[in-house]
């Protein structure tokens, strides 16, 4: 697959594989950037399997698209290419949670309250959007070099103002990750913010311990399990677990909605709380510096990482890192193994494609007018200040102010002449005797008490009307 293409995305690798589709590495030549498509997987499925995944292939990317956020893996582009629906989307080196903890990896306090702060941060904006993930588990959190969090896989999430086949249960079948379900999900209920916070509680379990709340090895058990079992305290699993971190871990994990955290933004604001306490005096980061992912690893799991991102990790990573202490900085250089074609194209460093001038002799297309106009005109300002001017030049033809009706000459009366009749028409003259007839006068002008731009519209307006349209303030309008 090394050697395909997708769209106009060049493949370089296969990054993983589910039993949904397929993410791989690709490179864009238009943009000269790494990014990872995601596509899906349609062998041996059935049609109405198949539409089903790009159903909710659509949901994912029109949730993702709509949110915009560090935290929150950027979607680029979708599209459909001869293998089927894919979508682009950003390139994060580094791991997913469930890697770390299948390899033994564990986390230290701090580390935690960090990652768990980066999932929250991501959702909150989620929800302010209108969008819940419903799929929060450790696959699914991405982890930088760097230590940063990054929340992937939208493809169950459910947007709150949209209409759809979103339900929890799709044609009998439970759509989701049963283990980090909250207990309205599992009985398909109607949906809210809180069944993601019951998600994070199950995570922050989790990483704090080292399992998760609720055992069990099949779907029956572990819904059982869920809805019925009595919710262990963190602090009787792991001794680092302080006693204002276990209420939060169980108020997050409470079976009734109700008597759960009602926003994650309440539950980040408590687990902060908590966390200022049990985090006092440790060593590690202060939040908002920069930081290494080892500094949010325990100290007794600095060589399982290292092992990991040896073995399963990036595999511009694979073989750089020994088994000791950690460097303070992994480079991450971008391997770009292209195609024995776009090698010969990419050859020349002067033909590479790098910015809009340079993609438009490959789109085969002359610059538009508007995109002739230097970058530091487009924008909102200058718009305004454009407007602005233009008004200002029309301002000098436009009336100001109250006409004088002294300099206006008087309507004139229209008097019928009598024409020389004969005697056989003497009835007539007694109809030429009337009054004479007159143009009736124009009514005072309209809109004089504005300004000069609130007198143009109401003068548009009334101009329009019977009573002004013959009005001599009205002939520009004609």
């Amino acid at each position: 697959m090394s050697s395909a293409q997708i769209g106009r995305y060049l493949v370089l690798d296969t990054l993983g594989e589910g039993a949904m589709g397929v993410v791989v590495r690709a490179y864009d030549p238009d943009l000269g950037r790494v990014v990872a498509i995601k596509t899906l997987r349609s062998s041996g499925l059935s049609v109405e399997a198949v539409q089903a995944q790009e159903r909710r292939f659509v949901v994912e990317s029109r949730s993702a698209a709509r949110l915009r956020h560090p935290g929150i893996v950027a979607v680029h582009d979708v599209g459909r290419s001869d293998q089927g629906a894919y979508m682009v989307m950003e390139c994060v080196h580094g791991l997913n949670l469930r890697q770390c903890l299948n390899h033994g990896v564990r986390f230290s306090v701090p580390g935690v309250l960090h990652l768990v702060d980066g999932v929250l941060a991501a959702l909150e904006h989620a929800h302010e959007h209108h969008v819940l993930h419903r799929d929060i588990k450790p696959e699914n959190i991405l982890v930088d070099h760097q230590g940063n969090v990054k929340l992937t896989d939208f493809g169950i999430a459910k947007m709150l103002d949209l209409d759809g086949a979103q339900a929890t249960w799709v044609d009998g079948q439970l759509i989701g990750t049963p283990r980090y379900m909250a207990p309205e999900q599992l009985r398909g209920e109607p949906l809210d913010g809180r069944c993601d916070v019951f998600a994070c509680g199950v995570l922050l379990f989790e990483l704090l311990t080292g399992r998760p709340p609720f055992g069990g090895a099949q779907f029956v058990e572990i819904t059982q399990n869920i809805l019925n079992q009595v919710t262990p305290r963190a602090s009787d699993l792991s001794p680092e677990v302080t006693d204002g971190l276990d209420r939060v871990v169980q108020q997050a994990l409470q079976k009734d909605r109700s008597l759960r955290f009602p926003t994650v933004a309440h539950l980040r604001q408590a687990l902060a709380a908590a966390g200022a306490e049990a985090t006092q005096g440790a060593e590690g980061p202060a939040p908002g510096e920069p930081s290494e992912l080892r500094d949010w690893v325990a100290a007794d799991s600095h060589s399982s990482l290292a092992e990991l991102l040896a073995t399963v990790g990036p595999a511009d990573l694979a073989g750089k890192v020994g088994s000791g202490p950690l460097p303070r900085s992994v480079p991450v250089p971008i391997d770009v193994g292209l195609t024995d074609t776009a090698q010969a194209f990419f050859s020349d460093p002067a033909g590479a494609p790098s910015g809009f001038e340079r993609t438009q002799p490959l789109r085969g297309r002359t610059l538009r007018f508007w995109e002739r106009v230097p970058m530091g005109w487009r924008s909102r300002r200058v718009g305004l200040l454009l407007v602005l001017a233009i008004g200002v030049v029309g301002l000098p033809g436009l009336p100001v102010g109250p006409t004088d009706r002294a300099t206006e000459p008087a309507p004139k009366k229209v008097v019928a002449v009598r024409d020389e009749v004969s005697p056989a028409a003497e009835p007539l003259p007694s109809l030429l005797e009337s009054k004479p007839l007159t143009k009736p006068a124009q009514p005072s002008e309209p809109c004089t008490h504005l300004g000069i731009f609130q007198r143009e519209r109401c003068l548009w307006k009334q101009c329009e009307t019977a009573r002004y349209r013959g009005h001599a303030v009205c002939a520009r309008f004609r």
